[in-house]
């Protein structure tokens, strides 16, 4: 799309690219604003002086065709397996979810050949939204996300303060069960201390 910059009621022209991405556009001598766009989502946009009768115009899109994998590790570092992760572009003052992927067993979610730009990443651990990390992605990248209120047991993320909570009552049943045992067993050794002591 090109628009002139200098002129308050701007004119808009929309060219679609050919199959080698080379566009083709007819205008008068000025300065326009180039903007590159694909789905709705601006890819890149530059000034450009048309100074010539033929200008050629490099634009780069380097948020295209990005290749995200996020790594998804729990607080001694294994792998979480089976976490939600969503990825949203930035669309004004909010962001849009486009495209959410569960971790593998190796706790790793793939986005491939995506649209970057200013992204938010989500991470939600059994349904619990545990990490919302703002990037802005103009390159592939690989990006290590540690939760560390998470310990994976058998395969499943468990809250750290729901585990803490579990072996704490465990303690408490086994040191429980120890005193009743310990008070049988004392019992039973004065009575028999008593038994003999009415012998002799």
């Amino acid at each position: 799309r090109s628009t002139p910059s200098n002129s308050s009621s701007a004119s808009d022209v929309y060219k679609r690219q050919d199959s080698r991405g080379d566009t083709t556009v007819s205008a008068m001598f000025g300065k326009y604003i180039v903007k590159v766009s694909l789905d709705e989502v601006n890819l890149n946009e530059t000034v450009a002086n048309l100074s010539e009768e033929e200008t050629k115009l490099l634009v780069r899109c380097s948020v295209l065709n990005i290749n995200l994998s996020v790594v998804l590790r729990d607080y001694f570092g294994s792998p979480i397996p089976n976490a939600l992760v969503k990825l949203e572009r930035r669309n004004g003052p909010t962001y849009e979810e486009i495209a959410s992927q569960r971790t593998d067993s190796n706790g790793v979610a793939l986005f491939n050949k995506i649209i970057g730009g200013k992204c938010k990443i989500s991470i939600y651990v059994a349904d619990t939204l545990v990490k919302a990390l703002p990037l802005y992605l103009d390159s592939s990248r690989t990006i290590m996300v540690k939760a560390d209120k998470y310990v994976v047991i058998g395969g499943q993320a468990i809250d750290t303060g729901q585990l803490a909570t579990a072996i704490l009552l465990i303690l408490l049943i086994v040191a429980f069960g120890l005193a009743l045992t310990y008070g049988k067993i004392a019992k039973g050794f004065k009575q028999a201390v008593a038994r003999k002591g009415k012998k002799f």
